[in-house]
């Protein structure tokens, strides 16, 4: 069935095609770390991800196999659509032969090149995501203007980045993130799905899932779960992003835009190193009632505000007696046009760090708030963008700042807690 493989990487490849529902007269039944490298952090994903997509897409059948001049097996696959799809197969050195790498994707279009993006690509990456607005439903849609793309990379740390070209013009991309966290007195590696844009001309060629192969091969084996934001108006998201299954949380992000008034009364001081304890306190009293919140220590909101310091640091987090916010500056512009041809344009500055401690914090907070706006107007912004939920401490009184909310459905392998046990869900603004 597949030609020139040892016997250990034979049964290897089998034990994938079985999961994939390709017929193979009998099917291996090892378990997951007796197929597969130590470098899966998830040895069950490559299974249960498969076996997703054979529900998914397949079952596929065997067209023909070959070796990549990098050694790996490649082996063509065709759908009942007869669409072909590209499995790659890389192993250990014999005689163990266990399983290296694997993805299983699209082929790469004719005149299509996929590789790693790098700066002098960030003037093309804001067109690109100019010509993808996003559909909104009833005739309305969004169209984002990222200002300072660089910056945002920065704030996030561990970056992948893709572009697909064609012609030297930029027409497809995939932004993964990585991170850790500690959830529930473990650290997890989760991958956050930033962006997926396919230019309007390139679309109905299966560009997104040619990105699988990169993000199967490179980024997977290193993580625990992932995660993803689809705002819960875009028609196509609702379609992929039903809630019900495992993956699909009931709880939902709320963005709140609230509109920056120039003279809104200065309160607070600009924080210093000093303050980390009290802001990371701070933090973690106003969101540890929310699901996916990772408590913050000292150390890491040090780390956080110097990762990009021309960007957000210490100058832009306002500090009270028991409240602060902090804002990024990103001049982030989103256009939103409805049915009649109107538009409305928003320039916006990012509450990325809030805290507070009881009641009397909480009324500190809007204060600051306030004071936030007023100083990101002398900047050029007209809002600011915060993130939160129904059931989150502040999500009332922060909801009820602005008329302005739109929500965001959340994916993630995590499972989902009852909401008597954490009612509200915690969004990072700078992964969203």
């Amino acid at each position: 069935m597949l030609d020139g493989l040892p016997e250990a990487q034979d049964r290897r490849a089998r034990w994938v095609l079985a999961r994939l529902g390709v017929e193979i007269g009998g099917e291996p039944d090892d378990p997951p770390e007796t197929v597969f490298a130590p470098r899966w952090r998830d040895m069950d994903y490559p299974a249960s991800k498969f076996c997703a997509m054979r529900r998914a897409m397949g079952p596929w059948t065997i067209q023909g196999n070959e070796r990549d001049p990098d050694g790996v097996l490649a082996i063509t696959l065709s759908d009942p659509r007869s669409r072909a799809m590209r499995l790659r197969i890389g192993f250990e050195p014999e005689p163990d032969g266990r399983i290296s790498s694997l993805s299983l994707a699209r082929p790469i279009p004719p005149g299509i090149t996929i590789r790693v993006a790098g700066t002098k690509d960030f003037e093309q990456i804001v067109c690109l995501e100019q010509a993808c607005p996003i559909d909104l439903g009833n005739g309305r849609s969004i169209e984002t203007r990222r200002a300072n793309f660089a910056a945002h990379l920065r704030l996030q740390g561990d970056t992948r980045l893709w572009v697909a070209e064609r012609d030297g013009r930029i027409v497809a991309l995939q932004w993964q993130t990585l991170r850790k966290l500690r959830l529930a007195n473990r650290e997890m590696h989760i991958g956050h799905t930033q962006l997926a844009l396919v230019h309007p001309s390139e679309r109905g060629a299966g560009l997104n899932q040619v990105f699988f192969r990169w993000h199967q091969e490179e980024v997977q084996p290193l993580l625990d779960t992932f995660t993803a934001h689809q705002d819960a108006g875009n028609a196509a998201s609702r379609s992929s992003f039903g809630v019900g299954d495992h993956l699909n949380w009931r709880r939902q992000v709320q963005q709140v835009a609230i509109a920056c008034d120039p003279t809104a009364p200065s309160v607070g001081r600009a924080a210093m190193p000093a303050d980390a304890s009290q802001l990371a306190a701070l933090k973690n009293a106003a969101h540890a009632a929310d699901a996916m919140f990772a408590p913050a220590e000292a150390s890491t909101f040090e780390e956080r505000l110097n990762r990009a310091p021309e960007a957000y640091s210490w100058k832009d987090v306002l500090v009270g007696r028991g409240a602060f916010v902090g804002v990024w500056h990103s001049g982030e512009t989103t256009v939103v046009r409805d049915a009649a041809g109107g538009a409305e344009t928003k320039t916006l500055a990012a509450v990325l760090d809030y805290g507070f401690e009881g009641e009397a914090g909480l009324g500190e907070l809007v204060a600051l708030i306030h004071a936030a706006g007023a100083r990101a107007a002398r900047s050029g912004a007209t809002h600011l963008s915060l993130y939160t939920s129904e059931g989150s401490n502040a999500g009332a009184a922060l909801g009820a700042l602005s008329a302005n909310v739109d929500r965001f459905m959340f994916r993630t392998g995590i499972p989902e807690p009852p909401p008597t046990e954490r009612p509200g869900l915690y969004t990072d603004p700078i992964y969203v």
